[in-house]
């Protein structure tokens, strides 16, 4: 790893709007925050979104894989902390913790992404104005984040349609990351969610959504016990998968 490899934190308090009924931060919320210190880090190094795009590319994540300790409470102090460990000519591997005031890990994610051709919206090399100032180590191979199965045709589909709106679209020209994962859990019956709590979210981005498109929720319940829930979710247009995720959850 490169000694020199530069790393950003901010602090934040957790406002109430931020969080659920649980007065526990929303697991959508968590990709806005660390989305928050991503384009803060980018900003202190020069990097902004619209430096980035005047070069005819922009940052689109492909995955995040995290682990949750326990999520943030309403009125928390918390520290947003994150690092741009490693690339190589497609891939880029940047690692986020959300922290207590203490500096204990309570959310710790791995992620990987790539550069998108503005015009084209396809995958590009990544060109080195953009991720040489993040000093990450260059290196042949990004490590794999673990894969998410595909459904299981013989369990039953919980299911959900939304359309997309003008504030579902952020600065990309596509959907808001965040809002997949609330697609997502949303699908889910509200005891469910008062009774469990995420622990491991694994959540892989396949293909764009844009404005005006219809898209479908879909979430099956895998696994359930007294102390354990383990979904598969998949956000689809016309049967086209879209997004797909596997969560975990333990019993409050």
């Amino acid at each position: 790893m490169n000694n020199q490899i530069s790393s950003y934190e901010e602090k934040h308090h957790v406002n109430y709007y931020e969080c659920n009924s649980n007065e526990e931060v929303n697991l959508s919320m968590v990709l806005e925050l660390i989305n928050l210190a991503s384009q803060n880090h980018g900003e202190t190094l020069n990097q902004t979104n619209k430096a980035v795009q005047k070069i005819g590319v922009t940052w689109v994540v492909v995955q995040y894989y995290m682990e949750i300790k326990r999520l943030p409470k309403i009125k928390e102090d918390i520290i947003l902390k994150t690092e741009s460990t490693s690339y190589n000519k497609y891939f880029a591997d940047r690692k986020f913790w959300i922290k207590d005031e203490n500096r204990n890990d309570l959310v710790v994610i791995d992620s990987l992404w790539v550069t998108m051709d503005m015009e084209t919206r396809k995958m590009v090399k990544i060109p080195p104005e953009v991720v040489l100032p993040f000093r990450g180590e260059e290196v042949k191979r990004i490590p794999k984040l673990p894969k998410i199965k595909r459904k299981d045709e013989n369990i039953n589909e919980l299911k959900k349609s939304y359309h997309i709106r003008f504030s579902d679209i952020d600065w990309n020209g596509h959907v808001n990351n965040a809002n997949y994962i609330e697609w997502m859990v949303d699908v889910l019956p509200f005891t469910t969610l008062k009774e469990y709590v995420p622990t491991k979210v694994n959540i892989k981005f396949e293909d764009e959504v844009k404005y005006g498109n219809d898209i479908l929720s879909s979430a099956q319940i895998v696994q359930e016990n007294d102390i354990y829930l383990k979904t598969h979710h998949e956000i689809t247009i016309n049967g086209h998968n879209h997004s797909v995720a596997d969560l975990e959850w333990g019993k409050r």
